[in-house]
């Protein structure tokens, strides 16, 4: 379980055709590579190269045209000495002459992109030397260039920022998902990224953790789980010809259907009642039901306990 991607504004250049062969297959695949470059918040600037899907009679990108990509992406060890790899899954060119004095007047002031991981953290975080920023290493990997790609990236919890003096840092070998601006070096060589935001323990929850959270036996008016077969009275319910104008004694007959399986209603009254259904259906959601029904089919549905009518 592991991504990186990377986002942005990137200029490119020195395009050319290059055309592959997969394993135990015998048709080409053309893709077009591009020089490009990754600004950083710290200045440094990373050499890449970018591969972009193409069909044989695509045209190949004039020098300098700017495009929002979307690209997973392979962080060497000794970057910025070794290019970033990148392989788009979207790219979007801004339109316009590339030459021209005012093309860049229209793209957005986003000049350094932002990445996207999901990995293993490997090793204990450590304190900055500004003393207060903590830095950790995320181990994470994606499918560029036909093959999976391993990267170490260095994620800093910024000091400065007092959101981060709350949260804690990530656990040895637990799993975390990231996303944040491309900083510069880390330390120890590779990319370092300032983060934004970051989830902590990704991955399955405990079985045992759930069942806690939902005791048997024990009635709950809400509930943080979904019931699907209240879910599916409900909607086929919704669904019902009845709502239709096709005569009372249609309607009359559909309704005391549905008076039936919702126990307890009464067919000819207008005003709901709290209907006994959760404790028919096992581990049920408690919901109000319209156990009365009325003939004329004012009453259009039950969605969690609401009713609603035809003309709202």
């Amino acid at each position: 379980m592991a991504l990186l991607m990377v986002s942005g504004y990137l200029a490119v250049a020195e395009g050319r055709r290059v055309s592959s062969v997969k394993p135990n297959s015998t048709t080409k695949t053309y893709h077009c590579l591009y020089t490009t470059a990754l600004q950083s918040t710290g200045g440094v600037c990373f050499p890449g190269e970018l591969r972009i899907y193409s069909p044989f009679n695509d045209v190949i990108l004039p020098d300098d045209t700017v495009g929002f990509v979307m690209a997973k992406a392979y962080f060497p060890a000794n970057a910025p000495e070794e290019k970033i790899l990148l392989e788009a899954s979207h790219s979007f060119a801004v339109p316009g002459n590339p030459s021209s004095d005012t093309y860049e007047s229209s793209i957005p002031d986003c000049l350094v992109p932002f990445v996207f991981g999901l990995g293993t953290v490997p090793a204990c975080p450590s304190t900055l030397p500004d003393g207060v920023s903590r830095a950790f290493s995320v181990v994470v990997s994606d499918y560029v260039r036909d093959g999976r790609k391993s990267s170490t990236v260095q994620c800093v919890l910024e000091g400065a920022r007092a959101r981060w003096k709350r949260t804690p840092s990530p656990a040895v070998n637990s799993c975390v998902h990231f996303f944040g601006l491309l900083s510069g070096v880390a330390a120890n060589g590779g990319v370092s990224v300032s983060l934004e935001s970051i989830v902590l323990n990704v991955g399955i929850p405990d079985p045992a953790v759930t069942q806690a959270t939902q005791p048997k036996g024990k009635k709950r008016k809400l509930s943080a789980f979904v019931n699907k077969s209240v879910w599916s009275i409900c909607l086929t319910w919704h669904h019902c010809s009845w709502f239709d104008s096709n005569g009372p004694s249609d309607t009359t007959a559909l309704v005391s259907t549905a008076s039936s399986t919702f126990a307890g209603g009464v067919v000819g009254e207008s005003s709901p009642v709290h209907s006994p259904l959760a404790e028919e259906v096992s581990e049920g959601i408690p919901c109000v039901c319209p156990g009365v029904l009325p003939v004329e089919g004012v009453v259009d549905a039950v969605v969690r306990g609401k009713v609603m009518d035809k003309d709202t």
